[in-house]
């Protein structure tokens, strides 16, 4: 991607370079901003526009994208030489020192990309979605900037770009009436008993042998009194579920947001950061019963050996693309509002010649969201399930023009048609599993989107 000094060189650069090549050539313009008022902008999104949202747990990046200008939803490989010819081809202007602001693709993948999404909630979302924004209001410890993404044509003369583009940067919030929604109904999309069948017959299976984990969820549907303003409901959320990815992805009407503990993959240069997040339990009502119970969690058998292979999983898949990998033998606690886990970073180098977007892949399904081995537990849960995650439990996440990005496991979350909502909560099972406790377990997963929602607070249904 060129370094432009005017946004007059942005503009006639841009126009010669899609003459020369034939085809569209991305320009980007970034402004510094005094302020980013997210809060506002997440309140006021129009309903009906594609948009995203990304925030990290310690809030030192937060980002908003609105208008896909192009959509990338091929197969990853295609996906990955798009980008890189789009941005191979590319202008940028910026106003400030450095490259903070530079253009990025959102999105991410099915869970199990064999299984259709015709004909369900996710049927917009195919295998696998990514964004690339019209307009993105970027904020980092350092600087807020707002940057306009424009896809100069062929036949397109100067003076017409800059007219359009000129035009584009003047931006106005219209106002969004905040109605009180509420929830209509809520239904178990699995009965207890059925739930108890599917566990113990997973048990089973794990008992003969046929594999050594495996992570089985369960989904609510609710109905809400209105249709779902998905940037509301993200403002909600930011404030409620703090140390988290908060994330949201609204594509052609349906919306997928969350606030998940789990960082996937996470590139900066040539390093990469991954997570180990496996084995829960509750955070108590005080400070003193949080603490008790990350020693109980800690000491627990069970929790320590469903985490140690998740551990052993991702490390196994990175080593033969990285080196110098670096993490500690005994998990750490990751505490959130609802929930504990076990948690064990990891740091390594990644091997020249490696695509990050190719290695996200190449990482998901870890054990914390499918099992192990991964191609036997996906096939069990495909089998076993009785709905479809979509992009439950898979890769979301950014990848700019840098070659940087970040992807966190999409868990805590939801999706929303219009008035209908699907809810989601996971939970790994071992030999010595129980279906009882794991129905609990899935119970305290989805309270962080229940209480945005305005429903139970505390769901702990007995099977």
């Amino acid at each position: 991607m060129k370094l432009v000094k005017t946004v007059t060189a942005l503009i006639e650069e841009g126009v010669e370079r899609a003459k020369q090549s034939d085809q569209a050539t991305l320009i980007s313009w970034v402004q510094t901003q005094s302020n980013n008022d997210f809060n506002t902008l997440l309140t006021n999104l129009s309903p009906g526009e594609d948009a995203f949202y990304w925030q990290t747990p310690d809030d030192e990046l937060r980002f908003l994208g609105l208008k896909s200008i192009k959509v990338f939803d091929t197969t990853t490989a295609s996906i990955q030489r798009a980008w890189d010819n789009l941005k191979a081809n590319a202008i940028l202007y910026t106003d400030g020192s450095t490259r903070d602001g530079e253009p990025l693709i959102f999105g991410g993948f099915n869970f199990n990309a064999e299984v259709p999404t015709d004909g369900t909630i996710w049927q917009n979302y195919g295998r696998q979605l990514f964004m690339l924004p019209e307009v993105m209001w970027r904020s980092t410890v350092d600087r807020d900037t707002i940057t306009l993404n424009y896809l100069v044509q062929p036949h397109q003369t100067v003076a017409e770009v800059e007219r359009e583009l000129r035009s584009k940067i003047v931006l106005s919030v219209k106002k969004q009436i905040n109605e009180h929604n509420a929830i209509v109904s809520e239904t178990d999309l699995i009965t207890p008993a059925n739930w108890t069948m599917m566990i113990q017959k997973s048990i089973d299976a794990i008992k003969a042998t046929s594999f050594t984990k495996v992570v089985l969820s369960r989904q609510k549907a609710v109905e809400l009194k209105r249709d779902l303003h998905s940037g509301q409901v993200m403002a909600t959320l930011i404030s409620q579920q703090p140390n988290c990815y908060r994330f949201l992805m609204r594509y052609q009407g349906t919306s997928f947001l969350g606030a998940s503990p789990e960082r996937l993959l996470f590139k900066e240069a040539e390093t990469i950061y991954s997570a180990g997040v496996a084995g829960s339990i509750e955070t108590g009502s005080t400070d003193t019963e949080r603490n008790q119970l990350a020693q109980v969690l800690l000491a627990d058998a069970k929790n320590r050996h469903e985490h140690a292979i998740v551990v052993n999983m991702i490390t196994a898949k990175l080593k033969p693309l990285c080196h110098d990998m670096v993490y500690q033998e005994t998990p750490a606690i990751l505490s959130n509002r609802d929930i504990q886990h076990l948690y064990t970073p990891i740091k390594a180098q990644l091997n020249a010649g490696t695509s990050f977007l190719s290695l996200v892949k190449k990482m998901h399904p870890t054990p914390a969201l499918g099992g192990f081995p991964s191609q036997k537990t996906l096939e069990w849960i495909a089998q076993e399930e009785p709905q479809i995650r979509g992009f439950f439990g898979a890769p979301i996440g950014w990848y700019d023009a840098s070659e940087n990005g970040e992807f966190a496991v999409g868990i805590r979350s939801l999706v929303a048609a219009n008035q209908q909502v699907r809810l989601f909560a996971g939970c790994g099972i071992v030999a010595d599993s129980e279906p009882q406790t794991e129905w609990n377990e899935t119970a305290l997963k989805f309270q962080p989107m229940l209480r945005l929602l305005g429903g139970a607070h505390n769901d702990k249904t007995s099977n």
